[in-house]
């Protein structure tokens, strides 16, 4: 308790030191590094170490994709997919072929045949790992924009609207069909504030502030993450149905915390060398988490 007053005040000192020049810039970034990541320390937080694993230049990507042995990366500015083997951990520029797509903006899924993708002509599109060919694909549903958060879970595509609505589609040949709330009528649920969603059987929701809420079949059941430092501002959630873990991604805090899927929190780690945390993915047989900072990715056992 003592260490955790000290080191917030040491906060507090820092941020009233000057940063006028870029070298001053450097060395208050730096501090204030060290001292949170102390923080976190004497708040129950593993110090962890990572490598880097592959590092690309000059890439403006925001998420890392784990497909089977692979990794991906999508330049969402000019719609280049990179593969890293996790064999060689050596990135190569994948020469994609895309038509009737415009920029791709997020991913949505990466099961089946293929990775699924929402781009900026308001629409959704598969890019075939085999062939390295980008298809438009139907998606019949009564609303325009981004989802707010999406997922596919056993051929069902799951989306939270930007109206705050659950809804679920069936794949078919030519996209997905067949738009259904998934809800249930009598389900009073706060959804506001959505930064991520997975599913495994359940459907996870996690928001903005760090609350997570578990729906099955349409309904809320109970579930409380017991966690000290609370979560301030997370962004990814990873679960599967062969996954055993939950993995977060809380940026605000630079940790990752693994739980298990009855709110135990089993791990939270954190590192020096968390700048500007993106994404994760997570290798549970192997027990290696990888990690999106800025344009490197950095392999944490």
């Amino acid at each position: 308790k003592e260490a955790e007053q000290i080191l917030k005040d040491a906060q507090n000192l820092t941020q009233l030191l000057s940063a006028r020049t870029p070298e001053q810039k450097k060395q208050k970034e730096e501090l204030m590094n060290k001292i949170n990541t102390q923080l976190l320390l004497s708040q129950g937080v593993a110090l962890t170490t990572s490598k880097l694993f592959a590092e690309i230049p000059n890439i403006a990507a925001k998420e890392l994709l784990l497909k089977g042995e692979d990794l991906y990366l999508i330049n969402q500015a000019n719609n280049e997919f990179y593969k890293i083997p996790l064999s060689t951990g050596v990135a190569s520029l994948q020469q994609v072929t895309a038509e009737g797509i415009g920029t791709v903006s997020n991913i949505v899924d990466h099961t089946g045949g293929g990775i699924l993708v929402y781009h900026s002509l308001d629409g959704l599109a598969q890019f075939d790992t085999e062939t390295n060919k980008i298809k438009a694909l139907m998606w019949n549903r009564t609303w325009k924009g981004a989802p707010k958060a999406a997922d596919v879970y056993q051929k069902k595509l799951y989306v939270i609207t930007p109206t705050l609505q659950i809804l679920k589609y069936t794949d078919s040949i030519t996209g997905y069909t067949q738009e259904v709330s998934w809800l249930k009528e009598n389900a009073s649920i706060d959804l506001s504030g959505i930064a991520d969603i997975a599913i495994d059987g359940s459907l996870w929701v996690l928001k903005e502030k760090g609350e997570i809420i578990k729906l099955y079949k349409g309904e809320k059941q109970d579930f409380a993450l017991s966690i000290t430092p609370e979560l301030v501002g997370p962004t990814r959630i990873i679960a599967d149905n062969d996954m055993r873990y939950l993995y977060i991604l809380d940026n605000a805090t630079k940790r990752i915390v693994i739980s298990d899927k009855s709110g135990k929190v089993i791990a939270q780690l954190t590192a020096q060398e968390f700048v500007s945390m993106q994404d994760i993915a997570v290798h549970e047989k192997t027990r290696k988490i990888y990690l999106l900072d800025g344009n490197k990715i950095l392999e944490i056992e």
